[in-house]
């Protein structure tokens, strides 16, 4: 059935229409202003539990069902089912079509296009769509591949990931009615980070396990596999964990019930915790971004709590920790209205519940909204879909990364930052999570840490904050109003960084904080001694430009931004002449020349 319905250069309503940052701990109104944001303008309204994408550039969407009861397993339902949109690039409602190519499902919660076939996860096992282009009967227009382990209320396996010839997805550990731990292992793959063949004839696997209710998986381009799992029984927070074969996640079977298969394997902790209350609830499938600014690092949603949350990870003699950041709301209830903050800050408004994430053929990032479990989860209103597209050439300054260094942290940002405008001292909140068999249990608060500003980079893009640094716990870090060289308030001034583990890489001013860049500098500059005995350096291009002077110890002595043309005069700071480095960037690219100073 079908249905038809630059570089530097920046604008200047980007520079300052974002006003002050907001108060400590609160999310931050609008959209990012690096991207677009719009709702998807489909004939209908979807419960949204996957997306992907077939060959020809048409999307797939997984929809399920409301689920008004707990504790049951639904039966078939038409509003369960598979459907496949086309001519949406443009979000042209005249233009866009859905059809639905298969119906009669339980309640999907994942889906793949593998060599231009589509495979979806059900309540009951994994199955092959049989086909894709208008078939005659939508009810029987599927094949089970595999069957999993039972059949329970609480036994999905989310959003199967498919690399390297082979399926992989994490598969829900056994809870209560309420969502304690204290039930049964309802299999001996309770909980599992489970792998499977296409064809599903070698059964399935347990790669690791201790998993409590992972609504989320996804795969980098280096194959690099993560897992997000929500806060209960045994996690105190929610976690965004990097799945490594034989590893034990955290959720346990509570007494006095038999230990889940995977509780003797050795304790992985997460790479990041992602505090639970005002920051994160229940998070959804992540999504690895691949360009621009924030190449490398992850998106994540959330089901109980609007707006994406940006996760960057920092590699630690061998091991994986990171830091999570807010990144941007603007989102939607069904109503219009675009709403900050958690379901119970906002009753009766349904706000939009993010569930699945995936990239288009042309870029854009397609975003499924998703109410229906009852609970604590968003209620039962269909919600809207979104794009999110990111702006060519737009340049966004932003509180970008965290790196523990020897004796500190390395603070990153997305362009040159104003050293004058960071912080001295840096008081961050310090928190240690210790599981237990309490729901959410525990948190325990400890002495606020001081990290004094001890430096910057010669490129701007890196602060060191010294400080007497400890191991288990989860740095609160916020910098304020810090701005860039061109005057930019910071787009986020908060991080939540988990410091797993210390590390002996000393701080080095000179590193380069991005990849090499080509050796010719595209612009025109000349020095010379003007008046006064000044030396003059001259700015030949129409093209925004920064300007550095560094002394022999390494120490930023002056930094200017320019617009386009200009002379500038430098002399010896202190009036102690000698030779200094002097730094030119612009175009993405840079030059270093020393020169005497009188």
């Amino acid at each position: 059935m079908i249905f038809k319905p630059l570089s530097f250069a920046i604008s200047l309503t980007v520079l300052f229409s974002w006003g002050r940052a907001p108060a400590y701990g609160q999310l931050k109104p609008g959209v990012h202003p690096g991207w677009t944001l719009e709702e998807l303008h489909l004939p209908q309204r979807y419960r949204i539990m996957g997306i992907d994408f077939l060959e020809d550039g048409r999307m797939v969407l997984a929809t399920t069902q409301f689920l008004p009861t707990l504790g049951v397993v639904p039966a078939p339902s038409d509003s369960a089912s598979i459907v496949v949109v086309s001519h949406y690039e443009d979000n042209d409602s005249s233009e866009i079509e859905v059809e639905v190519i298969s119906e009669g499902w339980k309640d999907p919660s994942g889906i793949n296009v593998v060599d231009n076939e589509i495979y979806v996860s059900d309540r009951d096992g994994h199955y092959k769509v049989l086909d894709i282009d208008h078939p005659a009967d939508i009810k029987k227009n599927r094949e089970k591949i595999i069957s999993w382990p039972l059949e329970g209320w609480h036994q999905w396996v989310f959003t199967p990931i498919w690399r390297q010839g082979k399926f992989y997805a994490p598969y829900s550990g056994s809870l209560t009615l309420s969502g304690w731990s204290n039930a049964p292992a309802t299999s001996e793959l309770s909980g599992a980070f489970l792998s499977w063949d296409k064809d599903g004839d070698g059964g399935l696997e347990a790669l690791a396990g201790g998993l409590r209710s992972p609504n989320g998986a996804n795969v980098d381009g280096r194959g690099t596999m993560v897992v997000v799992d929500n806060q209960g029984s045994w996690l105190p927070a929610s976690t965004f964990a990097i799945m490594k074969t034989g590893k034990f996640y955290g959720h346990r079977q509570s007494t006095p019930q038999a230990p889940n298969f995977a509780e003797s394997l050795p304790y992985q902790k997460p790479a990041v915790w992602l505090p639970y209350g005002n920051f994160r609830k229940s998070p959804s499938q992540p999504i690895a971004l691949s360009k621009g600014a924030y190449a490398g690092d992850w998106l994540v949603g959330d089901i109980g709590f609007t707006g994406l949350v940006r996760v960057s990870l920092d590699e630690v003699g061998g091991e994986t920790q990171g830091a999570a950041f807010w990144f941007t709301q603007g989102f939607t209830n069904a109503k219009g209205d675009e709403l900050i903050g958690s379901v119970s800050g906002n009753e009766g408004q349904n706000p939009p519940a993010i569930n699945r994430l995936a990239f288009g053929p042309s870029g854009g990032l397609y975003i499924g909204s998703y109410a229906g479990i009852g609970g604590n989860w968003p209620d039962h209103t269909l919600m809207p879909m979104y794009v999110m597209r990111p702006k060519e050439g737009e340049e966004v300054f932003d509180f970008k990364s965290v790196r523990v260094v020897k004796d500190g942290l390395e603070l990153g940002f997305t362009g040159p930052v104003d050293e004058e405008s960071l912080p001295e001292k840096i008081t961050a909140k310090v928190q240690r999570y210790q599981r237990d068999s309490a729901y959410g249990c525990c948190r325990q608060d400890l002495p606020s840490l001081t990290l004094e500003l001890s430096g910057t980079s010669q490129d701007g893009l890196r602060a060191y904050y010294k400080g007497d640094l400890d191991t288990d716990v989860v740095l609160r870090i916020s910098i304020g109003e810090v701005h860039s060289l061109k005057g930019d308030t910071v787009w986020n001034h908060e991080a939540f960084y988990t410091l797993n583990n210390l590390s002996d890489r000393s701080w080095d001013p000179y590193q380069a904080s991005v990849a090499p860049r080509p050796a010719r500098f595209p612009g025109q500059y000349r020095m010379h001694l003007g008046a006064e005995g000044k030396a003059q350096l001259q700015w030949l291009e129409n093209a925004p430009a920064v300007i550095r002077l560094v002394d022999m110890r390494g120490r930023v002595c002056f930094r200017k931004f320019l617009e386009g043309k200009a002379s500038v005069a430098l002399s010896a700071p202190d009036q102690k002449p000698g030779v200094y480095g002097i730094r030119l960037e612009s175009g993405g690219r840079s030059t270093a020349f020393k020169a005497y100073l009188p």
